[in-house]
């Protein structure tokens, strides 16, 4: 049997890397190019990601703002309205208190407007809680000790009495100033 030997010297494996060597670093940068490019997509992707959760969180925060500051405005403009409420309720007491009053205030007037002699013209009459006054002009000066004896019987005044006569008027027939004051009596005061 015949065996052939090949005595050509064969590639040696230095020389079949040499060869494939442009290959293998070709694909080698081709890997490293698609691993940083993968990489490079990946930051952009996540910068934009965080780019817009940046951007909502500010939108948030200003939003927040907004909502501190209208949150504040209502807080104040609540405050306002119930010192406004509490004023008018305050005001609403009072005048209430007013109404019941003037049914009081009203009668002691009538009464005075009863006893008055018609030659008599009241030109104020001023009545508080615990008493008042009368002044106007007087025709006849016989009406005024006469109004205040009336005054005196009637059950609410006590204490009456002519201030001021004023007759400084020459001429008998023209009229004069005068002023009386009264004190209610304490079971007979308006209540407040």
């Amino acid at each position: 049997m015949l065996q052939r030997i090949n005595l050509v010297p064969g590639v040696s494996a230095t020389a079949r890397l040499r060869r494939l060597m442009p290959l293998l670093l070709a694909v080698a940068l081709l890997l490293i190019a698609t691993l940083f490019s993968g990489e490079y997509w990946w930051l952009q992707r996540r910068s934009a990601l965080l780019a817009k959760e940046i951007t909502s969180l500010e939108s948030a925060a200003g939003k927040s703002e907004e909502l501190q500051s209208s949150v504040q405005q209502l807080t104040n403009q609540i405050e306002t309205l119930r010192k406004q409420v509490t004023l008018t309720a305050d005001q609403a007491d009072r005048l209430a208190g007013h109404l019941f009053l003037k049914t009081d205030f009203s009668d002691i007037l009538a009464e005075v407007g009863q006893v008055m002699p018609s030659s008599l013209r009241a030109e104020k009459i001023a009545i508080n809680r615990d008493g008042g006054s009368i002044e106007g002009l007087a025709l006849h000066y016989p009406d005024l000790p006469q109004l205040a004896d009336k005054l005196r019987r009637n059950k609410r005044f006590t204490s009456v009495l002519i201030k001021e006569i004023d007759r400084t008027s020459e001429a008998n027939d023209s009229p004069f100033r005068f002023a009386i004051t009264f004190q209610l009596r304490s079971d007979q005061r308006p209540q407040t």
